[in-house]
């Protein structure tokens, strides 16, 4: 799930031309990092009625369910300041897939797109490892960047979705659950080669 800001627009004026570093987080040097992330990232929720019990059992026992090779925490910075992160876990269900089960953007740094460098960092690796699809649940009528998601290949395939894994949230809010299809880098590599092989053969190409 991911929060949108609340604060006024003129807070990210100043982010838009920085880059956004996105790496993964390492622990433990990293543990006391991600803590207060996610706990900022609770306390967004808190607001709309959204709680999460399993939450503080999570943060004592990190890396948890988000350690390698199944699972990552992805920690933006712009300027070297932590602005974001996203918490990536194993789906349930078919194997092959990856869950964004914490995903989360401080005020102010949404106009440097750090929502679309988290994604792109987790498509991205999700691909590399063999993947076919990464999902991520959202709060469709409180979070209003759909043209983000959809901008990096997420697209609605469960509408009215349950709660996640771990969260108590109020009957009025819709859950929506996104799903990027992913291409796995191996077959990738294979499809670009055999690309290649077809046009050299193509009379009247080198």
């Amino acid at each position: 799930m991911t929060p949108s800001s609340t604060r006024p627009a003129r807070l990210d004026v100043a982010a838009r031309t920085r880059p956004v570093d996105v790496r993964a987080a390492a622990f433990p040097d990293d543990e006391e990092l991600v803590q207060d992330l996610l706990l900022e990232y609770e306390m967004t929720w808190l607001r709309h009625g959204v709680t999460m019990p399993r939450l503080g059992t999570e943060l004592t026992a990190l890396p948890g369910p988000y350690a390698p090779p199944h699972g990552a925490v992805y920690i933006a910075r712009l300027d070297g300041v932590p602005v974001g992160c996203a918490a990536v876990a194993a789906c349930d269900g078919p194997p092959g897939r990856r869950e964004i089960r914490r995903l989360y953007v401080r005020d102010g740094a949404h106009a440097s797109d750090v929502l679309g460098a988290l994604l792109a960092r987790v498509a991205a690796l999700a691909e590399l490892d063999g993947c076919s699809a990464v999902r991520c649940a959202i709060f469709a009528d409180l979070d209003p960047r759909a043209a983000t998601f959809a901008r990096h290949g997420f697209n609605v395939c469960a509408p009215d979705s349950p709660p996640p894994d771990g969260m108590r949230v109020p009957p009025a809010i819709r859950i929506a659950t996104l799903e990027k299809a992913c291409v796995p880098a191996r077959a990738a590599h294979w499809r670009t080669l055999m690309r290649r092989l077809i046009v050299r053969g193509q009379p009247g190409r080198t």
